[in-house]
């Protein structure tokens, strides 16, 4: 009889074991996912922040022209 019981909690146990190996494997896999979310979200980001650069930076030249203007009138 106790050989019985011990051959069903060793069984519960392997079941255990395979559905925490099945927990963690889908743990993983979520995780995965979120990591190529957040590079994603990060790679628009840097993409933004170019973009504002060069916006900046395209202003700032047509101020430069602007000036470069009025000064030559003035001349």
């Amino acid at each position: 009889m106790e050989l019985f019981n011990n051959d069903k909690n060793i069984k519960k146990i392997e079941d255990l074991i395979f559905n925490l190996e099945l927990d963690l494997s889908r743990i993983k896999s979520d995780i995965l996912k979120f990591q190529f979310e957040c590079y994603e979200k990060y790679k628009k980001m840097e993409d933004y922040e170019n973009k504002i650069h060069e916006l900046k930076r395209s202003i700032k030249y047509e101020k430069i022209e602007q000036i470069l203007r009025l000064y030559q009138d003035f001349e």
